[in-house]
C-alpha cells in the first residue's frame, strides 16, 4: 500500500511538473542543465507508465480498500508534499533561475529519500498481503520506482553539474556584470555626451535656424534700404535741383539785400547829407541875411562915401582952384616956374581915408613947392592921381563885395 501511494504521489508530482511548461522551460533555460531528447522521452515513457499503472490500479479497487488505513496515514504526508509543491510553483514562477534549480534539485533529493524510505519497509508486508497474485503489478511497480529514482538520480546529477555551471556562470555572470557596468557606465556617459551632443546640435539648429530667419530678415532688410536708397536718392536730386533754385534765389535775394542795403546806405547819407544840407541852407539862409544886412549897410556906407566923394571932390576942385591961384601968383613973382611932375608911385593910396589922402597930396605939394626942386603938378596929373585913388577905393569896395557874394553864391 505505502509502495502504491509513493507511486500514486509520484505520478501526480510528475504529471504536475509536465503539465507545467515553466519547469520543462526552467530546466532547458539553466545554463548545464538542459535535458538531453532521450531524457524527455524516459520521462514521457515514464509519465505512460504511470498513466498505464493508474489504468491497472482501477482495477484492483480492493486493494484499494485495503490501502485506505495507510492512505489516510500518508495523506497528511501527501498533503505537505502537495503544499511544498504549491511552494516550489510559485518560486518557480517569481524566483530565479538559479534559485529554481536549487529549489528543483532540492526537492528531488527529498523526494528521492522519501521514495527509498517508503519503499523498503512496506516491501514484506506487500509480500505477506499479496502472495502471488501481484507479483507481476509489484514487478512492474518496483521497475517503475526504480526507473523514477534512477531519473531523479540523473536529474540530481544534472542539478549537481548545472551548479557547478551555474558557480563558473556566475563567475563570469559577475565578471560579465562588471563588464556590463563598465560598459554602462560607459554607455551612461556615451548617452550623457550624446545627449549633450543633441543639445549642443538642437541649439546649433536653433541658432542655425535664427541666423537663417535673421539673414532672410537682413536680406529683406537690404532690399528695403535699397529701395529706401533709390528713393533718398531720387529724393537728393530734387532736394539738390531745390538746392540750386534755392540758392539762385538766395543769390538773388542777397544780392537784392545788397543793393537795398547799399541803397539804404546812400539814402542814409543823402538823408544825413539832406540834414546837412538843410542845416547848412537854414545856416546860409541866416548868413545870407547878416549878409545881406551887411550889404545893405555897406551900400548905405557907400552911399554915404558916393556924397562924401563928391563932397570931397567939390573941395579938391576949390581947392585946386586955389592951388592954381597960388601957383599962379608964385609964377609971376618968378622968371620962369618950376615944373614937376606927381606920379602914383610916390604915394600909398591903399585903404586910406579920402580926407588923409587929399591933406598928403596938398602937404606934398606945398613941401616940394617950399623946397623948390620939385615940379609944380599940373592939374591935370593932380587930378588923375585923385581919380586914380578914387578908382582904387571903388575897386576894392567892389571886389570886396564881389567876395562875398561870390563866396555865397559858392556855398549856396
Amino acid at each position: 500500500v505505502s509502495a502504491f501511494h509513493l507511486t500514486r504521489s509520484l505520478r501526480r508530482i510528475i504529471n504536475f511538473l509536465f503539465a507545467s511548461d515553466s519547469f520543462l522551460e526552467s530546466i532547458n533555460q539553466s545554463p548545464g542543465a538542459s535535458l538531453q531528447p532521450y531524457d524527455l522521452q524516459f520521462l514521457k515513457r515514464l509519465v505512460m507508465a504511470c498513466k498505464e499503472d493508474t489504468k491497472a490500479s482501477a482495477q484492483d479497487e480492493a486493494t484499494e480498500e485495503i490501502c485506505k488505513t495507510e492512505l489516510e496515514s500518508r495523506r497528511f504526508q501527501v498533503d505537505s508534499l502537495e503544499a511544498e509543491l504549491l511552494d516550489v510553483k510559485a518560486y518557480l514562477e517569481f524566483g530565479s533561475e538559479e534559485d529554481r534549480v536549487r529549489a528543483t534539485a532540492t526537492i528531488l533529493r527529498y523526494l528521492r529519500s522519501k521514495a527509498r524510505a517508503l519503499s523498503i519497509p512496506d516491501l514484506p508486508q506487500m509480500e505477506h498481503e499479496k502472495d502471488g497474485g501481484s507479483s507481476c503489478i509489484e514487478d512492474e511497480m518496483l521497475q517503475s520506482i526504480e526507473m523514477v529514482t534512477g531519473v531523479l538520480e540523473s536529474l540530481v546529477r544534472r542539478v549537481t553539474e548545472a551548479e557547478s555551471e551555474t558557480a563558473v556562470q556566475k563567475e563570469m555572470a559577475l565578471l560579465g556584470e562588471e563588464e556590463l557596468s563598465r560598459k554602462t557606465v560607459q554607455i551612461e556617459n556615451l548617452s550623457i555626451k550624446l545627449q549633450e551632443m543633441e543639445r549642443f546640435a538642437h541649439g546649433t539648429n536653433s541658432v542655425l535656424s535664427e541666423m537663417r530667419e535673421r539673414i532672410e530678415e537682413l536680406v529683406e532688410e537690404t532690399m528695403r534700404q535699397r529701395e529706401k536708397a533709390v528713393e533718398n536718392e531720387e529724393e537728393l536730386c530734387r532736394v539738390k535741383r531745390e538746392f540750386e533754385s534755392l540758392k539762385s534765389y538766395v543769390s538773388t535775394f542777397t544780392n537784392v539785400r545788397e543793393t537795398l542795403l547799399s541803397s539804404e546806405r546812400q539814402f542814409k547819407t543823402i538823408e544825413e547829407l539832406f540834414e546837412r544840407l538843410v542845416t547848412k541852407t537854414t545856416q546860409l539862409e541866416g548868413e545870407k541875411a547878416q549878409k545881406e544886412v551887411e550889404v545893405q549897410k555897406l551900400m548905405e556906407e557907400n552911399v554915404k562915401l558916393a556924397a562924401l566923394l563928391d563932397k570931397k571932390e567939390a573941395q579938391l576942385l576949390a581947392l585946386n582952384e586955389q592951388c592954381k591961384v597960388m601957383a599962379l601968383s608964385l609964377c609971376e613973382s618968378k622968371d620962369k616956374p618950376p615944373q614937376f611932375e606927381l606920379s602914383s608911385d610916390s604915394f600909398i593910396f591903399h585903404q586910406l581915408d579920402f580926407e588923409h589922402i587929399t591933406g598928403l597930396s596938398i602937404y606934398g605939394s606945398l613941401v616940394w613947392l617950399k623946397e623948390g626942386h620939385l615940379p609944380f603938378p599940373s592939374r591935370n596929373a593932380y587930378s588923375d592921381t585923385v581919380d586914380y585913388v578914387i578908382q582904387a577905393d571903388v575897386a576894392e569896395l567892389q571886389r570886396q563885395l564881389m567876395s562875398m557874394v561870390g563866396g555865397q553864391t559858392e556855398e549856396l
